[in-house]
């Protein structure tokens, strides 16, 4: 991507020159997304294959998931049919779908931006839990009939394999933007660092049914979409793409309106900039009421759903279970303690804020969005009361990082210029991602808690191998 004249035009133009690269390079680049998806549907068939974590759908995947049942099978908004069902009674806490006081209705705390996505998924396991329950014969040769619950087996991973297919989109989107931006090698590396050096492959394959597979699905959309407006801005068809995926973003999670910071913030690479991007928004005022517009379209099922259950059409749904709460910042814990610390868990992360230094070409307009989020990434989850106590693998919310971060990581591979700089890099990098590697496979055989660990269990784990090993 290079830039030329104002910080809204934008000119796409190749990734860097590099010299014919090994036959490896070429087919790892060109084959990446068959062999990622390969890879990631291997690995939810092992996780899933005794389900020794449960069904897909659990804990607060639940809550998201909750809106397809109540309102695709039983038409109640109210959710009293799913729980009387499926639950005896009354939703678990852990669900997040709880009963508001003033109007003694279920009121779910997490928004339906994901049921709303996994609804072509959803309406697909639906249809193939009829197809095989349908009483073709009396031989009884179908042996994959299941009650059409919403819960059974073909819904339960129709909702799994929705949100591995999100993160597919998610990384072919982000492939592709990579792609006009660096070297092939470079591309493959940056992805590969990314996919199995942070916690975006236990994401992927593992707990899919959460809000952070769709999160990076959409803040990929977002960004292609954002540079094809400043390209294009009177394109209404590109304004009306940025409504519904901003909108999209605050359904799947609130906090995901940090990434709006992406719009106003793309290209911005000196400070008269920022007076010729104000202008820019102000001449372009009939798009951003459009993008308005079709964004309250999109949020609408949310406001009546939130009016069903509340008496009102805007509910702080999270603090109503007080998981929205926010308290003083714990900087140093998010990112050097050693039970969910940023740096700690995920050491690829070094590389890419390295990596912001050295930002050239085009390049550069990633520069200025990429540490705005990342600041705001780093001051607003330390600074909720959940963010050290909610499950996962590490920090789970260093996921919804993965797609703004690459930018540095890809930009910190290609400065490298001499042979040992490349090759000292490449292997620190490989060891991060084995780390990496090492405590998911230690979270898979439950010697690591989805709670996180302490220095004292890391520190024994180490060491008995260690012992093993002389």
């Amino acid at each position: 991507m290079g830039m030329s004249g104002d910080p809204q035009t934008r000119v796409l133009s190749g990734p860097p020159s590099e010299a014919a690269g090994s036959r490896f390079v070429e087919w790892s680049h060109r084959h990446f997304m068959f062999v990622a998806t390969v890879f990631l549907l291997v690995v939810y068939m092992l996780t899933y294959l005794g389900e020794p974590f449960g069904p897909p759908i659990n804990a607060d995947g639940a809550g998201y998931y909750a809106y397809l049942p109540s309102l695709i099978l039983y038409g109640d908004p109210g959710f009293e049919t799913d729980a009387q069902r499926h639950y005896g009674g009354e939703f678990p806490t852990w669900t997040y779908v709880r009963r508001y006081p003033p109007t003694g209705r279920y009121l779910n705390a997490l928004n339906m931006g994901v049921s709303m996505m996994m609804l072509p998924f959803f309406l697909a396991g639906h249809a193939l839990t009829y197809w095989f329950g349908w009483p073709w014969d009396d031989s009884g040769m179908l042996k994959f009939q299941f009650p059409p619950d919403g819960y059974s087996l073909f819904y339960q991973h129709a909702a799994g394999l929705a949100g591995l297919c999100y993160l597919l989109l998610g990384l072919a989107l982000l492939k592709r933007l990579l792609d006009r931006l660096f070297p092939r090698g470079v591309v493959v590396a940056a992805l590969a660092g990314m996919l199995l050096g942070t916690n975006l492959l236990f994401y992927g394959a593992y707990d899919t049914v959460t809000a952070h597979p769709y999160t990076f699905f959409l803040f990929a959309a977002l960004i292609a979409l954002t540079e094809a407006w400043y390209r294009k801005p009177g394109s209404r068809r590109t304004a009306a793409g940025l409504g519904v995926v901003l909108a999209l973003l605050v359904l799947v999670r609130p906090l995901n309106a940090l990434l709006f910071l992406w719009v106003p913030l793309f290209g911005l690479t000196t400070r008269g900039d920022v007076r010729t991007r104000a202008v820019f928004f102000l001449s372009q005022w009939r798009a951003v009421v459009w993008m308005g517009i079709v964004a309250f379209i999109v949020m609408l099922p949310q406001f009546l759903m939130w009016k069903y259950s509340s008496g009102r059409f805007i509910v702080r749904a999270y603090q109503h279970v007080d998981a929205g709460s926010f308290g003083a910042p714990q900087f140093l814990g998010f990112l050097f303690g050693v039970r969910r610390g940023l740096f700690i868990w995920f050491p690829i992360f070094i590389a890419a804020v390295a990596g912001f230094f050295v930002m050239r070409g085009g390049a550069a307009a990633y520069r200025v969005p990429g540490i705005a989020l990342l600041v705001a990434y780093v001051v607003s989850v330390s600074s909720l009361k959940v963010w050290m106590s909610a499950d996962g693998f590490g920090n789970r919310y260093v996921v919804d990082m993965v797609i703004f971060m690459a930018f540095p990581l890809a930009a910190f591979y290609a400065a490298l210029k001499s042979r040992w700089a490349r090759w000292s890099v490449g292997i620190a990098s490989l060891l991060a991602v084995i780390y990496t590697l090492f405590l998911l496979t230690l979270l898979y055989r439950r010697e690591v808690s989805v709670s996180g660990i302490s220095a004292g269990r890391l520190f024994d784990i180490f060491w008995w191998r260690w012992k093993l090993l002389q």
